[in-house]
């Protein structure tokens, strides 16, 4: 999918400058590409237990770590 989009030049810029700054780079069309055509998606999801356990487990830390900030505040 692409789009044509036309941008005013900033101020400062000369014109050919504005008109390269339009364009995606090489790195936005190569993860474009790579994503349209690998199959990360099912990756993803074959890992998605490990995935569910390592948010759990940084919810876990997150939350003995500010417990005692919130006893603090409580506390006044």
């Amino acid at each position: 999918m692409q789009s044509n989009v036309s941008t005013l030049p900033r101020p400062g810029r000369a014109p050919a400058e504005a008109a390269t700054a339009a364009r995606p780079s090489r790195i936005a069309q190569a993860l474009r590409r790579f994503i349209e055509t690998s199959p990360w998606d099912e990756k993803l999801l074959k890992q998605e237990r490990w995935l569910d356990a390592g948010c759990l487990a940084l919810l876990a830390i997150s939350v003995l770590y500010f417990i005692p900030v919130c006893l603090r505040i409580l506390r006044g």
